[in-house]
């Protein structure tokens, strides 16, 4: 998929799940057991850039479906941040298919939300108004009210419920 990223080696895992729990609140990642076990899962795949000493500054987790990619995590180191690595990496992704990609989005009620969207914006992804919740990756967790953003173009209504249903169905394991 990319020269600056490449697929996770089962070693580096630790230092991997230790970036996701840094850059997403526990509602927004999986516990360490349900993560790891994801790895066994064909579609899905965490790509991985690591510093001189081995620890891994930056990765895009995604899932790999028969109509849409989606980017579940996409995290880079805070010390890396606002020198252009974040959007290499995400141009290289978006550029390795020509499947429309869509990742989700908290709403811009917080200067970070706001932040997070500019930044997908710049990269080219649209903001979809589709109201949206992400279920819970973690027991006793609610669902998460959050917005799909998608490349190359938004998503009509009904591209919008194909979405939703592929990733309920794949990556949250619902009806």
């Amino acid at each position: 998929m990319s020269t600056i990223l490449r697929p996770l080696n089962p070693q580096e895992f630790n230092s991997a799940y230790q970036l996701l729990h840094q850059a997403f609140p526990p509602i927004e990642h999986r516990e360490e057991p349900d993560q790891r076990a994801l790895l066994r899962r064909p579609e899905y795949t965490m790509f991985v850039r690591t510093d001189e000493q081995g620890e891994v500054d930056a990765l895009l987790a995604a899932w790999e479906m028969e109509r849409v990619r989606f980017v579940e995590h996409f995290a880079v180191r805070d010390s890396l941040r606002g020198k252009g690595l974040g959007a290499k990496i995400l141009q290289e992704y978006l550029s390795s298919s020509s499947k429309p990609v869509v990742l989700e989005v908290e709403p811009p009620e917080t200067t970070i939300a706001i932040r997070r969207i500019e930044f997908y914006r710049r990269q080219g992804l649209l903001l979809n108004e589709y109201p949206y919740e992400q279920p819970p990756l973690r027991e006793g967790m609610p669902n998460c009210p959050l917005l799909l953003m998608s490349w190359p173009q938004p998503l009509s209504a009904q591209e919008f419920q194909i979405a939703r249903q592929s990733l309920y169905q794949t990556v949250y394991g619902q009806s």
